[in-house]
């Protein structure tokens, strides 16, 4: 029973130090894999110049959370990952998001990509690549179309973050901030027909009020046409940051008054 006891005690350190890493928020340094050398717990700026380094940036897309809740109404827009910075190549053929999670507005939490396959690219060729240079896919996430890399254990599916296309013209608003030379000189139509229609993003696979204490960084690749998108994420520090700023959020509009009626009774 001693040895018993030992075990338990022991086992529980681990808990609450697990717990206590997760619930601290992004790390203050870049941990984890990278995608194109963009870590998480990178600053912004710091992601964002490699980010141009690599890609011949024309468009660049901006959202945030707060931004978009001005009343209760408009909670029904709050999902994680929203507030991000997007970039968009002159052809539209490549694009990064990177996604920061207020009050941590500088800080890297999680990063989006999608890229165009080349001639001779098949899907084996770039995964055999991706192994080399991010080791064995996870045994368990990992799928023929979708590989994974991480060392969360067991069949976590929940930590992961699937990286898809989301539109630029949806009910959820998006302000385009850089365009390219004479895009502003141009008629409301021909803007909406030449501004990309759509930038890569996270899908969380979490609610608003779940938090992630058992994860950890998650590199995510899924096929899609003539696309390879990736996705790196980490829920556990991200998912706390997002429960304060939807707090804040929440306590602002509802502490708003009610609009008087619009008519006598």
């Amino acid at each position: 029973m001693k040895h018993l006891s030992q075990i338990i005690f022991l086992l529980t350190l681990i808990f609450i130090h697990h717990i206590s890493t997760a619930l601290a928020g992004p790390p203050n340094k870049p941990y984890g894999p990278d995608i194109l050398g963009i870590r998480l717990g990178m600053s912004m700026e710091e992601a964002e110049a490699i980010v141009r380094k690599n890609i011949n940036v024309t468009w660049v897309f901006e959202r945030n959370l707060n931004d978009l809740v001005k009343k209760k109404s408009d909670l029904v827009l709050a999902k994680p990952y929203l507030t991000l910075k997007s970039f968009v190549s002159q052809d539209q053929k490549e694009g990064i998001s990177l996604y920061s999670a207020p009050p941590a507005t500088n800080k890297l939490v999680a990063v989006a990509r999608f890229v165009p396959l080349g001639k001779n690219d098949t899907q084996e060729s770039i995964i055999t690549a991706l192994k080399g240079k991010y080791g064995p896919l996870h045994p368990m996430l990992a799928q023929p179309h979708a590989p994974v890399w991480s060392k969360v254990k067991g069949m976590k599916s929940h930590c992961k973050g699937s990286p898809s296309f989301r539109g630029t013209n949806t009910f959820i608003p998006i302000k385009l901030v850089e365009t390219p030379k004479g895009f502003n000189n141009q008629n409301e139509r021909d803007q909406r027909r030449k501004r990309p229609k759509a930038i890569p993003e996270i899908i969380a696979s979490f609610w608003n009020d779940q938090t992630m204490p058992d994860c950890s960084p998650v590199l995510g690749a899924f096929f899609h046409g003539n696309n390879v998108l990736f996705g790196l994420v980490d829920h556990g520090p991200y998912s706390v940051y997002y429960q304060k700023n939807l707090k804040a959020v929440k306590q602002k509009v509802n502490s708003q008054p009610l609009p008087p009626p619009s008519f006598k009774f």
